[in-house]
């Protein structure tokens, strides 16, 4: 069987894979029955439209060409002994969505939720509506009794199941865990219970406002991020994913850092002071905003790069395309400390001869919303 030019793959976890042919008005899926088994219709079409935001009923209109819904639909193994005619792609779809077992992972600060009340009440109102819940620790080796009575389960074996985070605590929280959504291709909903809650959906004293939750159609916001990079002798040494953004900037002694910044390899900008931030539209109401750089719209795609306590008074913010690459030399530093930071995480100390690089990742942070 020849593949044709409309064939999508679909990539399933640990590289298995879906191969999904339409040839002649009729759609054939060709996999690894030992993997899959009986449901394997129902598991393709959960896999393909889990990385898609229109992971909803009537969600196969807006994806499909609108004529795909009345395609018969076959499966068929390897080897050819399981030809089976399963009815419209509509039908199959309307399986789908019946069968689907919607699975939340509840995820919250012990430090924000103490007692867990809040966290508590969040699974109860998702319960009542039907859906699964699993309490899971964003943080490593978190204190001993933190989470109350409440059954903590580890986070990577949930997030293969898991078809949203729900996350209790501030934005900090839903940074810390923006890197592990997206490479699961999860979105994230976020309840406020720290200060400022620019990212988070929901205030903790709304939290009946989850039940609008039920029958997931709710629109899914994607943000894009960076991956950073270091490069030491031409060797790679740090390699991270933020949201935010990804700052350089002096160590705890205060002193003047100096640093060249080029784009796809052309000189852009030499800079003297504090540091130097590279932001995201979402990152630029946050370091980068009290730092004198631009507002951006959010679901923008560009990077905004603002200087910290720059000596040249006339140096401000560029606002760049994503597509560049940006590369950060350190110069005329000696021995005087450097750090990297990425959405604040721990920081990384740079040498002399370092090279960092900035680029939009291929991956987004997908937010819920409910209002």
């Amino acid at each position: 069987m020849r593949r044709s030019s409309k064939m999508i793959t679909f990539t399933w976890i640990k590289t298995d894979l879906i191969y999904s042919m339409v040839k002649g008005g009729t759609i054939y899926f060709l996999s690894r029955p030992r993997r899959f088994g009986k449901s394997l219709l129902v598991s393709t079409l959960k896999n393909y439209f889990l990385g898609r935001k229109e992971l909803f009923k009537g969600l196969a209109i807006d994806v499909l060409e609108k004529d795909w819904l009345t395609y018969p639909v076959f499966h068929i193994d390897f080897n050819g002994s399981d030809f089976q005619e399963k009815g419209t792609l509509e039908k199959v779809i309307e399986e789908y969505i019946s069968t689907w077992e919607v699975a939340y992972g509840i995820l919250p600060n012990p430090d924000r939720d103490r007692g867990m009340k809040a966290t508590t009440t969040a699974i109860q109102l998702l319960q009542s509506v039907g859906f699964k819940t699993v309490v899971c620790s964003p943080f490593r080796d978190p204190k001993a009794g933190a989470f109350g009575n409440l059954p903590v389960k580890p986070i990577l074996p949930e997030l293969k199941t898991a078809s949203l985070i729900i996350t209790l605590g501030g934005d900090g929280t839903i940074l810390h865990l923006a890197k592990l959504a997206a490479l699961h291709k999860l979105p994230m909903l976020g309840i406020n219970m720290g200060g400022l809650g620019f990212l988070a959906e929901l205030e903790v004293n709304a939290l009946e406002a989850l039940k609008g939750l039920q029958g997931w159609t709710f629109p899914i916001e994607e943000r894009m991020m960076l991956d950073v990079s270091v490069l030491r002798d031409g060797k790679q040494v740090y390699t991270n994913m933020g949201l935010n953004d990804a700052v350089i900037r002096e160590g705890p002694i205060s002193h003047v850092i100096h640093l060249k910044i080029s784009s796809d390899g052309r000189h852009l900008a030499d800079i003297a002071g504090d540091g130097v931030i590279i932001a995201t539209p979402t990152g630029s109401t946050a370091y980068s905003l009290s730092a004198g750089g631009p507002v951006v719209e959010p679901v923008a795609q560009t990077m905004a790069l603002t200087p910290i306590c720059t000596h040249n008074m006339r140096f401000s913010s560029y606002i760049l395309s994503p597509e560049h690459t940006l590369t950060v030399e350190l110069e005329r530093n000696g021995r005087k400390p450097v750090f990297l930071f990425v959405d604040e995480s721990r920081a990384f100390p740079l040498y002399s001869n370092d090279i960092v690089q900035i680029r939009r990742s291929r991956h987004v942070t997908r937010l819920a919303h409910l209002s």
